[in-house]
């Protein structure tokens, strides 16, 4: 036991600096991996819309939500996911409709149900200020 506490003792800057470390590389590739995650929801739903983005607003859309996803918190990167994936999810339902007015009208509802949901979900302060975020880096959806 005396040998671990000298061995503390005299190491205990390179102890703390490990730690940093591999707390930097741990919160990284937790980032890296929303960002991920965020990217192919957002290629799946850039897919699905009448007016794709393509070429340079692509590349400026999803660096935007690159943006977003580093300066975002856990909760408001839940917030980014269940948003997109509802979007998705209200498209599909959209396109499966054989009937356009109808199609129509229930992506409408679909649309507000969203925000109803992300608002029960996460909170409304939560919500409002994940909003402010995106407008801040300039994506939308």
């Amino acid at each position: 036991m005396e040998k671990i506490t000298t061995f503390i003792k005299n190491n205990w800057i390179w102890i703390v600096l490990a730690l940093v470390v591999i707390y930097f590389f741990y919160s990284r590739k937790k980032i890296k991996d929303a960002e991920d995650k965020a990217i192919a929801a957002f290629d799946q739903l850039n897919n699905l819309v009448a007016k794709s983005k393509k070429g340079a607003d692509y590349v400026s859309e999803k660096s935007s939500l690159i943006k977003l996803v580093d300066n975002a918190s856990e909760k408001e990167r839940q917030v980014l996911t269940d948003l997109l994936n509802s979007s998705i999810d209200a498209f599909n339902a959209a396109e499966k409709q054989t009937d356009k007015k109808k199609a129509k009208e229930d992506f409408i509802k679909s649309i507000s149900k969203i925000q109803s949901d992300l608002i029960t979900k996460h909170g409304k302060e939560n919500v409002m200020t994940f909003k402010a975020k995106m407008d801040k880096f300039g994506f939308d959806i």
